[in-house]
Parts: C-alpha cells; sequence; structure tokens
C-alpha cells in the first residue's frame, strides 16, 4: 500500500533519489582510502555519481550560499599533490585532512592532521557563482611556512559541498 502523504514527507522521489546517490557515492569512495587506491574506472564511477549529484542541486549559486562555508572533511579526491601516491604509505597525511572554505571571504584553506600537519591557503577567484579558480598563496609544511603564487582551477563545480 502507497500514502499519497509519503511525497511530502520525504521530498518525493527526488529526495530518495538524492538521499541514494549519497550514499552510492560513499560507499564508493570509502575503500579507496581518500582516493590513493582508486583505479581508473573508480575515479570514472566516482565522477559519475558526482555528476549526478551536480545535475541534482537545487542551490542555483553555490558560492553565493552560506552552505558552502565551514570546515569539511576530505573524503575523497584525485589531487595528486593531496594524496602523495608516490611517496611510501608512511611518509603521506596518515590523519583526517580538511578543507576550510569561506565563500563570504574568497579563502579556502587545506589542513592535514597528523604526522605532517602541512596547511594550505588560498584565494578564491569566481568564474561565476559555481566555480572558482584556486590560487594559493600560502603553505606551511611541517614547522615551515612559506608564500608561493599557484595557481589551480577546481575541475568540479562548488556545488558538490552542498550535498553534505
Amino acid at each position: 500500500m502507497v500514502s499519497f502523504f509519503q511525497g511530502f514527507s520525504t521530498g518525493g522521489g527526488r529526495g530518495r533519489d538524492i538521499q541514494s546517490l549519497k550514499v552510492e557515492l560513499y560507499e564508493t569512495i570509502s575503500p579507496l582510502d581518500r582516493g590513493a587506491e582508486a583505479t581508473l574506472e573508480d575515479q570514472q564511477r566516482v565522477d559519475k555519481i558526482a555528476c549526478k549529484l551536480e545535475a541534482m542541486n537545487c542551490v542555483k549559486e553555490p558560492l553565493n550560499s552560506d552552505l558552502l562555508n565551514g570546515k569539511w572533511e576530505l573524503l575523497y579526491t584525485t589531487s595528486q599533490s593531496i594524496l602523495q601516491t608516490q611517496r611510501p604509505k608512511f611518509l603521506r597525511p596518515n590523519g583526517k585532512i580538511y578543507q576550510a572554505i569561506y565563500a563570504d571571504t574568497l579563502r579556502a584553506q587545506n589542513i592535514e592532521t597528523w604526522p605532517f600537519y602541512n596547511q594550505a591557503t588560498a584565494n578564491l577567484l569566481p568564474l561565476n557563482s559555481r566555480k572558482v579558480a584556486v590560487k594559493f598563496d600560502f603553505f606551511k609544511i611541517g614547522s615551515q611556512s612559506d608564500t608561493y603564487k599557484i595557481t589551480r582551477v577546481w575541475s568540479r563545480s562548488i556545488g558538490n559541498y552542498l550535498f553534505g
């Protein structure tokens, strides 16, 4: 028996679809060691699920949303500068990695925890209301810190963050 009110309490089929995609994404990335163990096929599967979630995002201008601001735990990335897969496993970040995003000031910070506690801080340069270029300007490697100018454009829209 199907209730007429079922759609109102769960957000309808769209809400269930989003939730099932989130579960599928989490189950797909969980065994991949933040992406360090991902094969090309794994990366393509994660990308496909993420694209489906992006298409269902009801926040049309994520960069202008307060939902983006905060400290987010990194669960998956394809960034070799973060994963450091060319290093032996014991020389890679072993603790949690966070990314703090402050859309109101257009700043972001990558924060590694144990054992190295490295950090990188960047300016966010809006390309449109869904994408930014990331211009790193400060790095702290262990106890050393320095200022560099490196620019990288995010390959994904920032809408992914709004599905937390």
